[in-house]
């Protein structure tokens, strides 16, 4: 790998990921450090001179949830409850730089820490973004599965520990997808990300504590940028985050669990919103766009067909299961027999793992019977619960921002195609969904 790499004049040792998890440590791991020299990219369309084998990736230390009773589970969604909240923004950030295309490090002499390396801890399905360069030194996250599209990520997130005074992060530029926002011990260094255009060209985004050294856990959150590595200075560390107890969720959902329709970045969603409001720090988002229980526009897949790629080899403590929408125009009783299909085959494959269960995203009359069907389905089943946004009136009135008709929430939380949750709506939503979390994890 390092003669391909001195071919190619770049400071970028590093191995590929490939596989679910990637990444890992004990909390003690520190970080190999790569190669030394300046971060000077090569142009993406370099030719590398020798080729190399793929290195197998560490083993995770944040494996699947292993869950031996369903009391188990719901004990530690209890316990989650208490650390959960809103993350709140820095009062003394450091300062982040977005830099140019392929420029060198500005940290001298500064190393790699590849994202292979077992100091970096994912909460994705992360494999080598490709076989040409620079994809093939790059992961990427892989966790939804878009049938005839290939595996894609709604979102994915990056945890470490260092005591580096400044660190740069090495992305590859592709618009949206490439971009990302730091959490320095919990708190946002910036609510405002960095995004870079879809180039292909590799940058380096500069966080700088100016000059304090002090151990502080980051967290990384990205739609799916194609990740390089970290670039840090000799002396610095990059360990793994301590073990501690997580909360592993899947949220199985449609468009409104996927993104934003355009109208900003999918980890300002109500799914990514819902995590840090009930602590569930270990969260996967399986939202396809127009797909449903029975909706699944080809080649897209309905959700009882994802559950075996998304849900189950996470084998996650809790799963939320939110759609319906795209459904209206099917029989109820169709839909009826699929929904307890689906519950059915979730229940059978994940007995100790709580799932909520949430109606269409919308107060129309004509998605009743629907919802009526989906809460005939889960029935009394012992670890499912059903939330009931229509009988509960989360969305009300008939308007949206672009055409408000003053009869009801609509006029702000909703989109101006009549569908989809604005920002404001995506808070909302999580606020609305977290409060009905709490309600049903407190009585366990």
């Amino acid at each position: 790998m390092k003669s391909k790499l001195a071919a190619l004049s770049m400071a970028l040792a590093v191995g590929l990921v490939s596989g679910c998890g990637g990444g890992g440590g004990d909390g003690t791991t520190q970080a190999s450090g790569g190669s030394s020299g300046t971060a000077s990219p090569a142009a993406p369309g370099t030719t590398p001179s020798t080729p190399v084998t793929p290195v197998t990736p560490p083993t995770t230390t944040n494996p699947p949830a292993t869950v031996t009773e369903l009391q188990t589970t719901k004990a530690l969604l209890k316990s989650a409850l208490a650390d959960g909240g809103a993350p709140t923004t820095m009062t003394s950030p450091p300062i982040i730089t977005a830099g140019t295309a392929n420029m060198p490090s500005t940290i001298k002499d500064s190393t790699l820490v590849p994202p292979n390396d077992p100091s970096l801890r994912y909460i994705g399905a992360m494999e080598t973004a490709g076989t040409a360069f620079p994809d093939d030194l790059l992961v990427k996250n892989t966790a939804v599965n878009y049938g005839g599209l290939g595996r894609d990520s709604n979102v994915y997130y990056i945890e470490f520990v260092t005591d580096a005074p400044t660190f740069e992060i090495l992305v590859k530029g592709n618009y949206q997808i490439s971009a990302h926002r730091i959490l320095v011990d919990g708190q946002y260094a910036s609510t405002t990300p960095v995004a870079y255009p879809d180039d292909g060209n590799l940058y380096l985004t500069r966080v700088d504590f100016q000059g304090a050294r002090k151990s502080r856990k980051i967290r990384i959150e990205t739609p799916n940028m194609r990740f390089g590595g970290l670039r840090i200075a000799p002396g610095d560390s990059v360990t793994a985050p301590p073990v501690v107890p997580k909360v592993r969720a899947v949220i199985l959902g449609d468009s409104i669990t996927e993104g934003m329709a355009g109208l900003g970045y999918s980890f300002d969603n109500y799914a990514a919103k819902l995590g840090y409001l009930v602590g569930w720090n270990d969260m996967y988002q399986s939202g396809v766009g127009s797909t449903g229980y029975l909706a699944a526009p080809a080649p897209k897949l309905k959700f009882r067909d994802r559950v075996a790629t998304d849900v189950y080899p996470f084998k996650p403590h809790v799963v939320v299961i939110a759609g319906g929408l795209n459904d209206a125009c099917t029989s109820t009783d169709e839909f009826k027999a699929e929904a307890t299909a689906l519950f059915d085959d979730v229940q059978k494959n994940l007995p100790n793992t709580v799932v909520f269960v949430v109606g269409p995203w919308s107060p129309g009359c004509e998605l009743q019977a629907h919802q009526d069907a989906i809460k005939a389905a889960v029935g009394t089943r012992a670890n499912f619960y059903f939330i009931d946004n229509m009988a509960e009136q989360w969305q009300t009135g008939t308007g949206n921002v672009a055409n408000p008709k003053g009869d009801g929430n609509s006029d702000i939380y909703i989109s101006a195609d009549g569908v989809h949750p604005t920002p404001a709506g995506h808070i909302y939503l999580a606020g609305k969904m977290a409060d009905a979390v709490r309600k049903v994890v407190s009585t366990f």
